[in-house]
C-alpha cells in the first residue's frame, strides 16, 4: 500500500469506503474523536480525499486516502475483497483497522456515533440537533460570491450513481426562476466553492446525496429534492429534520432509466471533440 509507513503511527484508523454524503453526517463525530484522540486516523476513498472537502479541516494531517470502495462504478454491486484485504494488512501491524456498514432502515447518524463508540471502546454521546459538517473559510464564501454575478438557483440532479439521478428537465419544470440563473455543482478540486454557492443561492433544488447533507450542514432549506425509487422505500431514516424540504419528488424505474442514458451512455458516446474544455 502507498505509504503504508504514515499510517502505522496511529493505533486506530477508521476506513470510509462511503460517499461524500454519508462522510458529511459522520464528521460531528470523527472530529470529536480526533480532537481527543491523538491516535486515531481516518482513510478515505481517493476521490474524497482529493475533491477539497478537508482543506480547511483542523485535523487533516489525521486523513488520508487510499481506503477502497465497497462498491462498483454504478453503485449497483457490492465488493469487500479489497478493503477486507487492507484491513487485514493494518491488523497485521497491531492497529485497531475497522469500517462501518449501515442498516438502511435505521437512523443513519445514529448508527456512526454508536459504531464509532463500539469499535474505540469509548463512549461518543449522540446529537440529535446536529446533521453533519462542513468546513468553509471565509475565503471560499469570498470566492463564490465574486463569482455569481447573479442570484442564482443551486441545481443539482446527479447522485454518485446515475440510477439514482434525474434528467434536469424532470425538475426545472417545477422551478420558477423569474431572474435567477442556474448554478449546476461542476467538477473541482474545491468542493467547498460548490457549497459556498449553495449556501448563497435563492433557490435550493438538490437529489438525495451529497448536497441534500450539505444543505442540511449549512442549515439550509431545500426548496426541492428530488428521491429515487431505490430510496424510496427508506427515505424517511435518511431525511435531514433540522432544515425545511419544501417539496419532494419521488423518481420511478423510468426516471432511473433516463438518467443513466443521460449521464452515462451520452457521455460513452460523446465525441472528444465535444467534450467540455
Amino acid at each position: 500500500m502507498k505509504d503504508f509507513d504514515k499510517l502505522k503511527k496511529f493505533k486506530h484508523i477508521y476506513l470510509h469506503p462511503h460517499g461524500l454524503g454519508d462522510l458529511i453526517i459522520s464528521m460531528p463525530y470523527i472530529r470529536r474523536v480526533m480532537s481527543k484522540n491523538l491516535n486515531f486516523a481516518l482513510c478515505v476513498k481517493d476521490d474524497v480525499y482529493n475533491c477539497g472537502f478537508f482543506n480547511n479541516f483542523n485535523f487533516r494531517d489525521k486523513v488520508f486516502p487510499w481506503c477502497p470502495s465497497i462498491w462498483n462504478n454504478s453503485q449497483t454491486i457490492k465488493s469487500f475483497r479489497k478493503i477486507n484485504k487492507l484491513t487485514r494488512a493494518l491488523k497485521k501491524e497491531n492497529i485497531n483497522t475497522f469500517y462501518l456498514l449501515f442498516n438502511k432502515k435505521e437512523n443513519r447518524r445514529l448508527q456512526i456515533c454508536e459504531g464509532l463508540s463500539r469499535k474505540l471502546g469509548q463512549q461518543i454521546s449522540f446529537k440529535e440537533d446536529i446533521h453533519g459538517e462542513v468546513y468553509l473559510s471565509d475565503k471560499d464564501i469570498s470566492s463564490a460570491h465574486q463569482k455569481l454575478k447573479k442570484e442564482i438557483c443551486f441545481l443539482h440532479t446527479r447522485s454518485g450513481s446515475s440510477l439514482k439521478s434525474v434528467i434536469p428537465g424532470k425538475l426545472i419544470k417545477y422551478i420558477d426562476l423569474g431572474e435567477f440563473s442556474l448554478f449546476s455543482p461542476f467538477q473541482t478540486n474545491n468542493i467547498n466553492l460548490i457549497f459556498a454557492a449553495q449556501l448563497l443561492s435563492k433557490k435550493n433544488v438538490v437529489v438525495d446525496s451529497i448536497y441534500m447533507h450539505s444543505a442540511a450542514a449549512l442549515n439550509r432549506d431545500i426548496d426541492i429534492l428530488f428521491v429515487s425509487a431505490s430510496v424510496k422505500r427508506f427515505f424517511n431514516t435518511l431525511k435531514p429534520t433540522n432544515i425545511k424540504i419544501h417539496k419532494v419528488i419521488y423518481g420511478n424505474f423510468f426516471d432511473a432509466i433516463k438518467a443513466f442514458a443521460y449521464y452515462d451512455l451520452r457521455r460513452y458516446f460523446k465525441p472528444k471533440n465535444l467534450e467540455r474544455r
